[in-house]
């Protein structure tokens, strides 16, 4: 059991990430329910930005995320 946190971006993508960016991942939805991948340490290091960002905790930046389309 983890508690993540979760940027959705619409209905077509969404990235997860723990608190210590050690277990991050992207997802896209299925019929069956979202699919989610898991990444590697510098894309989990990428979606935790991400996600302070929009939180509020960091000044906005570009940051490159890993999007595939389905």
């Amino acid at each position: 059991s983890l508690e993540v946190k979760t940027l959705y971006f619409g209905l077509g993508a969404a990235y997860y990430t723990d608190a210590g960016a050690t277990c991050a991942g992207h997802g896209y939805p299925t019929l069956e329910g979202w699919k989610w991948t898991s990444v590697d340490a510098p894309t989990a290091k990428r979606i935790a930005e991400a996600v302070s960002i929009y939180q509020n905790e960091k000044q906005p930046a570009f940051v490159s995320l890993p999007a595939q389309i389905h």
